[in-house]
């Protein structure tokens, strides 16, 4: 049985305007040490997975640079969707891709914009993962919460299922969405609450037989292009992309399947969903500044700053978010990093789709 990989790279970023843009997504950039997002997700599953058997999701609009990005990636493994329907359809797309050349695929499938700080550690994960994934049962990584964090959904852990080596999988008894603060909090004290990571474990065919009842319009209108060559993917995916329904695979299928697990990961995870998340996962001063390029920082702290071209001085600032790019320059506070995107939208009412 081969292991085969999917990495969703397709994402918009909007939250990391301004360094993020539609053509240069978070994904694409380098913002943790000198290689970007995607390529260390490649390279974190490269001593699992044979470079022939990943596959990679992605747009028209950062098809050129993932492929520069990923020279090795067999252009066929390279899928270009005309339009983003969110998690399922893309996933959906991939595993029919995979079934087709290879029936007794397993497949771990990764976003390409996450952080994991132990790679070691995800790798042990993902080997309990792969003895979990039985010809029924989907997969999910959970992960021990830091805080009682309310921009993720969360996986609640029923009995354990099998222990391989120092990792535990457990049955899920459900998925819960985003929660407010108190119901985080509850969840936090309960100790039987992961964060949903958005990764996944899966045979194709237990993967795709799930799908049938659940998305059973979204896997009959994908069918017919399991073989199409990937140069004429893009095209003739067009009209078919435009009727199906934008959802999530952890909401139209990982919520709705019978067997699900879960494998309890701690491997320094973070999704860096917005500026403010930098401070999760790269070195601060002794005041909390995490800065990319130079900064003094005088009575000023808990500063995010990303500016790798230019000084930056800081006096009297604190819990800022700092970004300078050539043409624009963003100044929020922390607390508001998350709507990054109104800026955009603003951007968007004034007619100036050059910033976008």
């Amino acid at each position: 049985m081969a292991l085969w990989a999917t990495i969703m790279a397709g994402g918009s970023g909007t939250r990391f305007w301004p360094r993020s843009r539609k053509r240069m997504p978070k994904q694409l950039l380098a913002l943790i040490g000198d290689s970007t997002m995607l390529e260390r997700t490649a390279a974190r599953i490269r001593p699992l997975v044979a470079p022939e058997r990943t596959v990679v999701v992605t747009n028209g609009a950062q098809q050129k640079r993932v492929g520069e990005l990923l020279p090795w990636l067999d252009r066929e493994n390279l899928l270009v969707e005309p339009i983003g329907r969110s998690t399922a359809p893309c996933l959906i797309l991939a595993a029919l891709r995979i079934a087709a050349a290879d029936p007794d695929a397993i497949i771990v499938s990764l976003a390409a914009d996450h952080v994991i700080q132990d790679e070691a550690a995800f790798r042990g994960c993902l080997e309990a993962a792969l003895a979990a994934a039985d010809p029924q049962r989907l997969v999910t990584f959970g992960i021990v919460p830091r805080y009682p964090e309310t921009g993720y959904g969360y996986v609640e852990l029923a009995d354990p299922i099998l222990k391989h080596g120092d990792h535990t999988v457990y049955r899920v008894a459900r998925f819960c969405e985003k929660p407010d603060r108190s119901t985080a909090q509850a969840f936090l004290t309960a100790g039987n609450f992961l964060w949903n990571s958005g990764m996944f474990v899966w045979r194709a065919s237990a993967f795709l037989s799930v799908c049938r009842r659940h998305l059973p319009e979204v896997v009959q209108a994908l069918e017919p292009y399991a073989q199409v060559p990937a140069r004429s993917l893009e095209s003739g995916l067009m009209f078919r992309y435009a009727d199906l329904p934008e959802i999530s695979v952890d909401v139209g299928v990982m919520e709705q399947a019978e067997q699900v697990a879960c494998v309890r990961g701690e491997f320094g995870w973070s999704d860096i969903g917005s500026w403010s998340a930098l401070a999760e996962v790269l070195p601060a001063d002794a005041d909390g500044n995490v800065s990319r390029g130079e900064l003094v920082a005088l009575s000023s702290g808990g500063n995010v700053v990303d500016a790798p071209d230019k000084l930056v001085a800081l006096l009297g600032i604190k819990d800022c978010v700092v970004v300078d790019t050539p043409d624009a320059l963003l100044v929020c506070a922390k607390d508001h990093a998350q709507d990054v995107r109104r800026i955009l939208e603003a951007l968007k009412s004034r007619g100036r789709t050059d910033l976008l």
